[in-house]
């Protein structure tokens, strides 16, 4: 059974991380399962790309099982 509350935290947690970013700032998001994926590529932390954040971290859902070497290969 897949913990949602803890996804919920997850991603409100990745939220207070977009939120605390200056412009200049780089961000990108890696997510993994079976293998990673690069919701977020590296970009500027101005408006649009805090925007374009916070969308990718909402679409984040719970899948899959874990594979934390392909995630870190993709970062």
């Amino acid at each position: 059974m897949k913990d949602f509350k803890t996804v919920a935290s997850a991603k409100s947690a990745a939220g207070l991380i977009v939120q605390g970013t200056r412009e200049g700032d780089e961000l990108g998001i890696v997510t993994f399962n079976h293998d990673a994926q690069t919701p977020l590529a590296f970009r500027n932390m101005d408006d649009a790309g805090r925007a374009a954040a916070i969308d990718a971290i909402a679409a984040l859902e719970a899948k899959g099982a874990t594979s934390i070497g392909d995630g870190v290969f993709e970062a």
